[in-house]
């Protein structure tokens, strides 16, 4: 983990009050380390960063980066050694039923007999809701990420820097040899499950990148470290999570819109109560059911890059 800090860039004066709120409900949460900045505090903690127009940001220390896929590899490990099976390269083929409740599923490997199914399948999370009958409002959505070659420049531990404006941020590639990971969300980008990386992406997104960072101009895209990827998205970017009503033993964790990994500590135990003494104790998960989307009871969400 690398607490090297986020910093959102307001340019106007309702981005600034976006934020003001936003910090408000931080604070109430506990967190103490958010706070405002000011232009001038901007630019001293991120100099090269074009702030000419900004107004304002907000600003965490104790946020940072991680390797998703290292802890995956801890949790599957620490899992295994408490008694888990993996089955890997195993595909879900069907959820059998019974009386309105789960009793099994079958995969590629064979039946396996249970009455308890977690729905945790990310982008393909509505193809699996759909063996059960249920019709789950999450789609995958395409995100891309472009990365260059070394920039020196920039010192390893400047923050993730985001534009509340556009929603184009980047972040130092800790992994990739000390270049720059250039990200932004096309407002444009249609529901689906291609992760071929788009050349004419590259092409939108490299005036924001080039903007608001311009020693951009001292290095190079490096093809290597370009992909896409699919985030799971819900009609109000809030995630899907608990039991199936109707439906006695399947359960859903679903649509974290790229918060997932941020999450996961919390859903796995969230998710550990509900099956082992159907309720919760850490947290009241009710406004993240399956049932807000028909009541139309959606959870606004400012932030979602």
């Amino acid at each position: 983990y690398r607490p090297y800090g986020y910093l959102f860039l307001a340019t106007t004066e309702e981005q600034m009050e976006a934020l003001r709120t936003l910090i408000a409900v931080q604070q109430r949460a506990g967190l103490e380390q958010v706070r405002l900045l000011g232009p001038q505090e901007v630019r001293e903690l991120v100099p090269l960063v074009f702030t000419d127009d900004v107004i304002g940001a907000s600003y965490c220390s104790t946020d940072g980066f991680i390797e998703p896929l290292s802890l995956l590899k801890g949790y599957t490990e620490r899992a295994i050694e408490r008694g888990a099976q993996v089955w890997l390269d195993t595909e879900a083929l069907g959820i059998e039923m019974a009386h309105d409740a789960v009793c099994g599923v079958v995969t590629t490997r064979g039946a396996i007999a249970t009455r308890c199914v977690v729905n945790a399948a990310g982008a393909w999370a509505r193809r699996v809701a759909r063996m059960a009958g249920i019709e789950l409002p999450v789609e995958p959505l395409r995100r891309q990420v472009a990365g260059t070659q070394p920039l020196p420049a920039l010192p390893d531990e400047t923050p993730m820097v985001i534009e509340l404006g556009t929603g184009f941020h980047f972040r130092k590639d800790h992994l990739g040899g000390g270049g720059v990971m250039l990200l932004w969300s096309d407002p444009d980008e249609p529901y689906g499950e291609d992760v071929c990386f788009d050349l004419r992406w590259l092409r939108r997104m490299l005036p924001l990148a080039l903007r608001r960072l311009p020693r951009l101009r001292d290095t190079q895209i490096s093809p290597r470290r370009c992909w896409a990827g699919l985030y799971e998205v819900t009609p109000d970017h809030h995630a899907v999570l608990g039991p199936v009503p109707g439906v006695a033993g399947l359960y859903l964790a679903n649509g974290f819109s790229g918060h997932g990994v941020m999450h996961a500590p919390a859903t796995g135990r969230l998710l550990a109560e509900l099956i082992m003494d159907g309720t919760t104790r850490l947290l009241d998960v009710s406004p993240l059911s399956i049932e807000r989307f028909a009541r139309g009871e959606l959870i606004q969400e400012t932030g979602v890059l």
